[in-house]
């Protein structure tokens, strides 16, 4: 009778514990987020390559540096003069050529065959997920590698496979071999650690004991060891470097290293067995729910590209089916912006403290592109959680200030080419116009020049001769310009324009850059390059969209001007502080010194940075020489990505404009007097029109 009663409690009990524990084992509650990746740096014949750059992409994607000629493994390279190699995780030994800054040849060791190209991906930027999660199917064991199921149970259960749940004979072993030992440490079987954790929420104690023997027999009955076995690695926690933190599997593959499981190496499969080895036994509950849930590294960064998603894609679909969204982002340009902003921030607080005692102080942002394809490699800010998900790199808009002068040149060139160039002369001079924005318009150090050639006036950025050039050309002129390099914002046809007196966003003032970098053509920013799939098929995929905006020719004589800016004019400090490529440039100041810009470009990399204070007193000093530290700081870090070529100068752009003549005699000084009395003239004539455009 006493075991007929018994019998029938356990039944009882098998059936009130068998439904939880068979939702538990069909369907877990877990997601597998979109990864943000940024742009894989290609190793090809003609690509850029410096050894501090490959040096650390492969240090930060986890190689390590070895001898010439002593690579043993995956995940290894070493360096000579003009003569590297390189062992993907993922491929053979190779051997890289370089000559003049570039890959010379690339030819596999082991097949003596030249290769066409090597991509290494970086850790990914981030997680795009839902809010809460959602329903997913249990992991499968045929999706796991075998190597990674081996040394998996070789640390955990190594009689998984034969045993009926309970390893009797390990446990005896185990015991024998641990006598006279301070403490001895048995793992259960991983059917019996599954068990627990399905019970993790019953009161301890002899019964809870026994329904996790209950249990463990009903899981060996019911499932077979590779579903238990799938159930089991889908809970159990693991440390994860990445986060600071324990998680998942799923989320540890794809966090740390930025891939599925059936894409690990070996090296990556032995860390994984050790981060579980030092990991606790079990998930928490919570954690399983929320442990692949977004950590962005750049919060709006990943807003923004939530919001360029979803058109074609649920986004449902998007955050729990593990899609790859790849971005044009560079990630150590990405950081190297990042830490630029921190620091110049960081020093200004040392240097001005009197800024931070009535407001929050100076911000800052940058923005870096490719003006090849309108690829944008960086972009970030000082402060991004002040302005939400769209940071003041793509929404702000602030004065530009004379670092618009390059959207003025090109209106005036263009309008009257090939008249006006370098050596064209033009007045430095005060002048006044009433009913067209401004008053009169002078310089920030109070002096004037007098007759200057443009190419003294671009590089000591005087603002009375770009008001002559806006004169010249007519306000309208350069709204049209500015649409025509790419600038979005809605501008007015006013005179106070060319003086950047209007304002726009930073991203604006890049692409028009972009334009004059590229020749005349004109990119469209580019943030995503696509979207793939699991399984490594693109579903989505963005090209780079390109348009011819202005003269090439035009576009080469405002680079040449700009080019004297850095060289010798107010941005003259990127030199001393030792960046020695080819580059043009333009510094930026409002006339209310609240703005303070630095853009800049190689043939193959735009660099937009803003640095602005919300406050009457504005920016204090110097500010464009602190615009220009920070801006140079960036761009010593990114020399070694760069392919350091010079601007292509087009045939006959340098007869641009006329001669100066040579002054000294009594008619030459009655011919300048002439022009110039007609200039002025022309002026007058310029500013009625302007005024009754403006009643």
């Amino acid at each position: 009778m006493l075991l007929s009663l018994c019998a029938m409690l356990v039944a009882l009990d098998m059936l009130v514990l068998w439904e939880p524990v068979s939702q538990q084992m069909d369907k877990t509650r877990l997601e597998r987020p979109a990864r943000v990746m940024g742009n894989p740096i290609l190793l090809a014949p003609g690509a850029p390559a410096t050894q501090k750059a490959w040096r650390s992409i492969w240090l930060a994607a986890d190689y390590t540096e070895k001898n010439y000629g002593a690579l043993d493994g995956p995940a290894q390279f070493a360096m000579t003069p003009g003569l590297w190699q390189v062992f993907p995780e993922d491929g053979e030994l190779l051997e890289v050529a370089i000559q003049s800054r570039k890959v010379k040849s690339l030819r596999s060791v082991t097949r003596n065959q030249p290769v066409a190209g090597w991509s290494f991906p970086l850790a990914p930027l981030g997680l795009l997920g839902p809010s809460s999660p959602v329903e997913a199917p249990l992991l499968k064991r045929t999706d796991l590698p075998v190597e990674l199921v081996n040394a998996l149970l070789n640390k955990q259960d190594q009689h998984f496979y034969t045993h009926s749940g309970f390893d009797v004979l390990g446990s005896l072993k185990h015991r024998l071999s641990s006598l006279g030992q301070d403490q001895a440490v048995y793992r259960s079987t991983l059917t019996r650690q599954l068990a627990r954790d399905m019970l993790a929420g019953h009161e301890p104690g002899w019964k809870r004991s026994a329904q996790e023997l209950l249990v463990t027999l009903m899981l060996e009955q019911r499932y077979s060891k590779d579903e238990i076995f799938a159930s089991w690695l889908q809970r159990v926690a693991f440390s994860n470097p990445a986060v600071g933190e324990q998680s998942d599997i799923l989320s540890t593959a794809h966090q740390r290293f930025g891939a599925d499981l059936a894409a690990l190496s070996p090296a990556e499969i032995s860390a994984l067995a050790t981060d579980l080895n030092r990991g606790s036994s079990r998930l928490p509950s919570t954690a399983l729910q929320t442990s692949l849930r977004p950590r962005p590294a750049h919060p709006w960064l990943m807003a923004k590209l939530q919001a360029e998603l979803g058109r074609g894609i649920p986004q449902q679909q998007l955050a729990t089916e593990g899609f790859e969204l790849r971005t044009t982002i560079n990630p150590l340009l990405q950081d190297a912006a990042r830490q630029t902003l921190s620091q110049g921030i960081s020093e200004l607080k040392e240097s001005y403290p009197q800024w931070w005692r009535e407001g929050p102080g100076p911000r800052a942002a940058l923005i870096a592109m490719d003006p090849r394809t309108g690829a944008i490699r960086a972009m970030a800010s000082s402060n991004p959680e002040e302005y939400g998900s769209s940071g003041p790199t793509t929404e702000q808009r602030h004065t530009a200030g004379t670092a618009f002068k390059a959207v003025v040149l090109a209106a005036a060139i263009g309008a009257d080419w090939p008249q006006l160039g370098p050596s064209s002369e033009i007045l430095d001079e005060p002048i006044q116009v009433f009913g067209a924005g401004l008053a009169e318009t002078g310089n920030g150090d109070g002096t004037f020049l007098g007759r200057v050639s443009l190419k003294t006036a671009t590089e000591r950025s005087r603002r009375p001769p770009l008001v002559r050039l806006g004169l010249m050309v007519g306000p309208r002129k350069l709204v049209e310009t500015a649409r025509s390099l790419g600038i979005s914002s809605e501008l007015k046809p006013r005179l106070n324009l060319a003086i950047g007196e209007q304002p726009l966003t930073l991203l604006d003032l890049c692409v028009a850059y972009c334009t004059l970098a590229n020749g005349g053509t004109r990119p469209s920013p580019q943030l995503l390059e696509g979207v793939r799939q699991p399984d490594g098929i693109w579903l989505e995929r963005h090209m780079p969209n390109t348009n011819q905006a202005i003269d090439p020719r035009v576009a080469s004589v405002v680079t040449t001007l700009l080019q004297g800016v850095i060289d010798q004019g107010t941005a003259h400090r990127v030199r001393d502080l030792g960046f020695r490529l080819p580059l043009a440039g333009s510094t930026g100041l409002s006339s209310d010194r609240r703005d303070a810009w630095m853009v800049g470009y190689t043939p193959d990399l735009v660099v937009a940075l803003w640095l602005g204070l919300d406050s009457e007193l504005g920016l204090q000093g110097a500010p464009e020489d602190v615009a220009v530290s920070s801006w140079t700081r960036f761009m010593l870090a990114a020399e070694p990505y760069l392919e350091g070529t010079n601007f292509n100068q087009l045939p006959g752009t340098e007869l641009a404009g006329q001669p100066a003549p040579e002054q000294g005699t009594t008619e030459l000084r009655k011919q300048l007097q002439n022009e110039d009395r007609q200039r002025r003239q022309e002026e007058r004539r310029a500013l009625q029109r302007i005024e009754m455009d403006t009643l």
